[in-house]
């Protein structure tokens, strides 16, 4: 998976997704439910509060704060950027 799961918060499954705190919206003081995180069985994810175009910045925050890389700086992250 593209992010480390065990840096997550409040994480649930519901069918095939993991629904858990967004990491950058928590950094902001918000997603207190955390409810804000999306991720598919593929990897791919994204911030209900901040879909398609309007959060290429917020996913890519998210990835910082708990995105997996290979140590050379590649990183495995596969937001999705459908709406």
């Amino acid at each position: 998976m593209s992010l480390n799961i065990e840096k997550l918060k409040k994480i649930k499954k519901k069918g095939s997704h993991i629904i858990a705190r967004c990491p950058a919206c928590a950094e902001e003081g918000s997603d207190r439910k955390g409810e804000h995180l999306s991720i598919d069985d593929q990897g791919h994810f994204t911030c209900v509060v901040y879909p398609g175009d309007s959060g290429i910045d917020h996913r890519k925050r998210i990835f910082a704060l708990v995105g997996i890389t290979d140590g050379s700086g590649k990183s495995y992250s596969q937001p999705r950027d459908k709406t």
